[in-house]
């Protein structure tokens, strides 16, 4: 039979595990809600910029500001939102991944509409930080679990 400081030391080893793994749980609840914030950006402005491609040099384009419509060069509304894309698909990438610095303005200048294959890369090593992040999740949960069945039979 174990004695009481070695329960005390599973109970207390116990809680910081669970204390840790909440942590992990946060993060990835708030990646998993920034990603879905921005892919859900990102659909409505691609939608967007295609229905502006589709539009006639002579259109005309409003931009809601405020509670007014304001009247807008369609080069300029073109322009504004492959900016925005752009920008969405820039923060996508700062977000899953989780870094930023000097990298991060050269991955501006790559990810742009033209240039879809870097894009798509850069989705894959996102959904592999993802995964990891889910990896420690898991590895989280097993030594909790091999705490409580040890502090269970201590007792």
């Amino acid at each position: 039979m174990a004695t009481a400081g070695g329960n005390s030391r599973l109970q207390q080893q116990l809680e910081e595990k669970i204390s840790a793994f909440r942590g992990v749980q946060k993060e990835a609840q708030s990646c998993f809600e920034r990603r879905q914030k921005y892919s859900q950006q990102l659909n409505e402005s691609e939608m967007v910029l295609k229905e502006l491609e589709l539009l006639d040099d002579e259109a005309n384009v409003y931009k809601l500001v405020g509670p007014a419509l304001i009247k807008q060069d369609l080069v300029e509304a073109k322009s504004n939102v492959s900016k925005r894309v752009e920008y969405i698909q820039n923060e996508m990438y700062v977000t899953r991944s989780g870094t930023s610095g000097p990298e991060d303005s050269k991955l501006s200048t790559v990810l742009t509409r033209k240039n879809a294959s870097a894009f798509i890369h850069c989705r894959k090593r996102i959904e592999s930080n993802v995964k990891g992040i889910e990896s420690k999740q898991s590895q989280m949960q097993e030594e909790i679990l091999g705490l409580q069945q040890q502090l269970k039979s201590a007792q």
